[in-house]
Parts: structure tokens; C-alpha cells; sequence
């Protein structure tokens, strides 16, 4: 079989169920007792972070991958557009904007 680079988010599932199934099948006959209640949510939210990171990374390595921009990229292209809109509009006066074209019409008149 044919290694990748990206895991088997199926996989990591099954990993993740696996490992929280044995502390809340043993609490499931003893009922909720305070700190080990406490416990097996802290152990969830740090699986829950752990296969958001994983996930992200995932996400990430695909994009690389395939040459795709990411947000960051369109961020960075944002922010050039707006530097050259500003810089255009130091250039051409705002009432410039509003003066029509030679050989056109303005709205309105005949």
C-alpha cells in the first residue's frame, strides 16, 4: 500500500474513539463522581485540540500540495489592492472619479 503524506482522518477517528471509549465505558457504572468526570472532559478537550491541529495541518499540507493560495494569501493580496487604491486616490482627485469619459454622455442629459 502506497504511504502519503496526509493521515487517514478515518483513522484518527477510530484512534480517538478507541481511546476515550475505555474511561467512559468504566464511568459509565459508577455515574458522574466529581475529578474523574473532571478528567475524562480535560482528556476530551485535549483530543478535540490535538485532531483540530491535526485537521489543520491536513488542511494545510493539501493546499501546499496543490498550489493553492491560502487565506493568508488572499490577506496579503488585500492588503497590496488597498495600498494601490490609496495611492491612486492620492493621484486622481475625488472629483475626477465623477467626470465622464470623452465621447460619452453624463446620465441624464440628451
Amino acid at each position: 500500500m502506497a504511504t502519503t503524506l496526509l493521515p487517514d482522518p478515518l483513522d484518527l477517528l477510530r484512534r480517538v474513539v478507541a481511546q476515550l471509549e475505555n474511561p467512559a465505558n468504566l464511568q459509565r457504572g459508577r455515574g458522574p463522581q466529581g475529578e474523574p468526570v473532571a478528567k475524562a472532559l480535560q482528556q476530551l478537550l485535549s483530543v478535540a485540540l490535538a485532531s483540530g491541529r491535526v485537521r489543520a495541518a491536513a488542511v494545510d499540507g493539501v493546499v501546499r500540495a496543490l498550489n493553492l493560495p491560502t487565506g493568508d494569501d488572499f490577506a496579503e493580496l488585500l492588503a497590496v489592492l488597498r495600498r494601490i487604491e490609496d495611492k491612486l486616490d492620492r493621484l486622481v482627485p475625488a472629483d475626477a472619479g465623477a467626470a465622464t469619459p470623452p465621447g460619452r454622455t453624463p446620465p441624464g442629459r440628451p
